[in-house]
C-alpha cells in the first residue's frame, strides 16, 4: 500500500480487514500479482477497479464547462 494511502488510513483511524487492504492493493489492477491460474483481483477490488476506470473514462471532459460549480479543484 502507498504511504499515502496508509498515512490516511492511519489519520482517519479506519479499522481495515485483510479483505479490505487486498483489495486496496488491486483497485488498479492485479499488476505484478497476475496469475493466469488464480484469481488475485477480489470481488471488492474488482468493483472499486470498475468504479475507478468509469471516472477516469465514462466522464473523461467532466466538468463539461469553465463555469461549472462542480470543477475539480474549486
Amino acid at each position: 500500500m502507498p504511504p499515502f494511502v496508509a498515512s490516511k488510513i492511519a489519520e482517519y483511524g479506519f479499522q481495515l480487514t485483510e479483505a479490505h487492504i487486498v483489495g486496496l492493493k488491486h483497485v488498479e489492477g492485479e499488476k505484478d500479482d497476475y496469475s493466469p491460474k488464480r484469481r488475485t483481483q477480489t470481488p471488492l477490488a474488482a468493483f472499486a477497479h470498475i468504479c475507478d476506470t468509469w471516472s477516469a473514462r465514462g466522464w473523461p471532459n467532466f466538468p463539461a464547462t469553465e463555469n461549472d460549480p462542480w470543477k475539480h479543484g474549486s
